[in-house]
């Protein structure tokens, strides 16, 4: 939805474009577009950490995002798992990307593989193993009482929460 969405529908119609479908605000998680989908776009100026780039990845969507934003360069390694538009924004380095990726399958699917490897950096137990081992670090030089009773909380917490998003996001 959006300002310009009768004058797009009018376009993709004008043009006899039969693949496009305006499908309107969703409450659901996008996983059902992510299985269908091979690219992922995202265009944005602004983004926080750019999670949404993430779940596509993980399903082997290669994004094509503007690298607007510094999260952007940790998620993608470009042109090996997606490719970062440079700022400013390029419309047509994005569609250069594009094409690329429709016109060869072959990089699109190595392109697909990487992504869905480097997704799992970003992986509920990838990160809670980061942040456990920094954790432990920081507490090298306290009591081990205290220690103990530190990982104990911090795992029951960080698994709790992470698990709940984590099932509900490849339970179709």
């Amino acid at each position: 939805d959006g300002p310009h969405k009768s004058l797009l529908q009018e376009y993709v119609a004008q043009q006899h474009i039969d693949r496009v479908k305006f499908e309107g605000f969703q409450v659901e998680a996008p996983i059902r577009y992510y299985k269908d989908a091979s690219i992922f776009m995202l265009t944005s100026d602004l983004e926080g950490f750019g999670l949404v780039i993430i779940e596509s990845m993980s399903f082997g969507c290669v994004p094509i995002v503007y690298g607007s934003y510094e999260a952007v360069y940790d998620i993608i390694e470009h042109e090996k798992s997606g490719f970062i538009t440079p700022m400013p924004y390029s419309k047509n380095k994005t569609m250069e990307y594009m094409e690329q990726l429709i016109e060869h399958e072959n990089l699109r699917n190595d392109m697909a593989k990487n992504a869905m490897t480097r997704s799992k950096l970003f992986s509920i137990d990838s990160i809670a193993k980061k942040w456990y081992d920094l954790f432990d670090e920081v507490l090298k030089h306290h009591h081990q009482k205290y220690k103990y009773c530190f990982h104990q909380q911090l795992l029951i917490h960080s698994f709790q929460q992470v698990q709940y998003k984590q099932a509900r996001l490849h339970k179709e």
